[in-house]
């Protein structure tokens, strides 16, 4: 769903879907987020997926490549075309397919920030997640005791899954938008690559913005930024992850927030007259990566169901130092998932 400062039919479809969403952290992290009543929504280059972000180069090759091969006899470069179009199969010829990743690079220089650029603020689009696991399909054991493969990655210390109430996260979001500057955020499952019939429907939806500088007829762009093809071409490169990660049934939370950049770059009243949301610079695995704290100033707890103690070789340990965090407010459980180091 894409988020504004009001929730609409399509958000509320998708509470009463999604009741609640885990988030699975470690000792430290569950220390920091309610110490500072604060959730990390972080550059995508610095997720635990080494193709995050990037997985769309590829995708988009050969569906674009047939795009191409289809309209640009009737483009204003079509005269300046001197390669087939085809091979003798009818596919798309080596050029076409070149000419494709040329567009695809391009996109990608002009709208997706680079990860190793150091300046918080030189981005057109800059897409920042907080990640979550959706357990409205498995089984009760599940949403009560955790996701094994979870608690494998973050039970090493003490692992915990804070439990967040999706109608009071949603709502806390739109407070978020309504104090600051955001180009877009959306709440919704990421796309496994796995599921063609999904990708190829979001990649028919982004395909159009390659038409403009072509010179292929196309109808008028909707002037919402939300519902344009550029928007799509952000959402998608954020939303579609490799399948090996499909047990995790991720729901991410996707915001580009509005830079100095932008303000900048066009004209008076193109974006809302609210703060610009800092963007602040983090070190994860050796790397600067743009980071947000959400949520600050609201009072996180009500965000919250409950936080689930994970394996540990002391579980008991593990609860009561998430109590001294935690206080009485917010309920806390144990896994009954047998601990695996």
């Amino acid at each position: 769903m894409v988020l504004t400062g009001t929730l609409h039919g399509s958000e509320t479809e998708f509470i009463s879907e999604h009741p609640e969403l885990h988030h699975y952290t470690s000792w430290l992290g569950l220390k920091g987020i309610f110490e500072s009543g604060t959730i990390w929504a972080t550059h995508y280059s610095g997720l635990n997926d080494s193709t995050e972000g990037y997985l769309l180069r590829n995708v988009l090759v050969e569906p674009l490549s047939e795009w191409l091969r289809d309209n640009l006899p009737r483009s204003k470069v079509r005269n300046r075309i001197d390669y087939p179009l085809s091979d003798a199969s009818g596919k798309p010829s080596f050029e076409v397919r070149e000419r494709a990743r040329e567009l695809i690079n391009l996109m990608y220089d002009r709208i997706i920030e680079h990860p190793g650029r150091l300046s918080a603020e030189t981005a057109w689009s800059d897409p920042l997640i907080t990640s979550f696991c959706n357990h409205t399909a498995d089984s009760e054991y599940e949403r009560a005791h955790g996701l094994l493969s979870q608690w494998r990655g973050y039970a090493a210390e003490g692992g915990y899954c804070i439990v967040f109430d999706t109608e009071s996260l949603a709502a806390a979001l739109c407070k978020e938008l309504d104090t600051y500057n955001f180009l877009h955020a959306t709440l919704g499952g990421v796309i496994y690559l796995d599921d063609q019939k999904t990708v190829k429907q979001e990649l028919k939806e982004i395909l159009s913005f390659f038409a403009s500088p072509l010179g292929v007829k196309r109808h008028k762009e909707p002037d919402d930024f939300l519902t344009s093809p550029l928007a799509q071409l952000t959402y998608a490169a954020v939303r579609i992850k490799h399948r090996a990660f499909k047990e995790e049934r991720e729901v991410r939370l996707s915001l580009t927030p509005v830079t100095a950049k932008m303000v900048r770059d066009n004209s008076p009243g193109t974006f809302p007259n609210l703060p610009i949301k800092p963007i602040q610079l983090r070190q994860i695995r050796g790397r600067w990566v743009n980071y947000i704290p959400l949520f600050a100033g609201q009072d996180f707890t009500k965000l919250v169901r409950r936080v689930i103690v994970g394996p540990a070789e002391s579980v008991n340990k593990s609860h009561w130092r998430a109590r001294q965090i935690l206080g009485s407010k917010i309920e806390i459980s144990r896994s009954e998932t047998p601990f695996v180091k």
